[in-house]
């Protein structure tokens, strides 16, 4: 059925028959919808991630994904708060969207981090632990 209602090089994430017609309307979901990686080139050769992510949470995503790339990250959140200073509605669809993605994250608060030794029975070994440290720094 999502297939019928997408035309030929449309992501989901950018179509509202597939997220609000069939996945909302149709289904019945009611939960947060997060967009696939903004940088898939199904969508990042055709737009900029400004225009994705506008079109993505004009389309019924609550939240979007900018997995890496910093600089398509900055231009997606200047792109959101430029619409919605210039319209009122999709300032009001941010406002939606915001508040599914704060009721998940009060159903769901994270965990604590877990101690050095319970992730080293975690992931069975010193070396796994080694790897995660190295991750940790690299992201921080």
């Amino acid at each position: 059925r999502a297939t019928e209602l997408l035309h030929v090089g449309t992501s989901a994430t950018l179509s509202s028959a597939v997220i609000e017609g069939l996945l909302r309307r149709e289904l019945g979901y009611r939960g947060v919808v997060v967009s696939d990686d903004l940088e898939m080139k199904a969508v990042s050769e055709r737009y900029g991630a400004g225009e994705c992510a506008v079109r993505a949470l004009r389309a019924g995503c609550d939240a979007v994904l900018v997995c890496s790339k910093m600089d398509m990250l900055l231009e997606a959140r200047e792109a959101l708060a430029r619409e919605a200073r210039g319209d009122a509605a999709f300032f009001a669809r941010l406002r939606e969207a915001a508040g599914r993605v704060h009721d998940l994250a009060r159903a769901h608060p994270p965990r604590p981090a877990a101690d050095e030794n319970a992730l080293l029975n975690a992931l069975g070994s010193q070396a796994a632990l080694g790897i995660q440290n190295e991750l940790r720094s690299r992201a921080g």
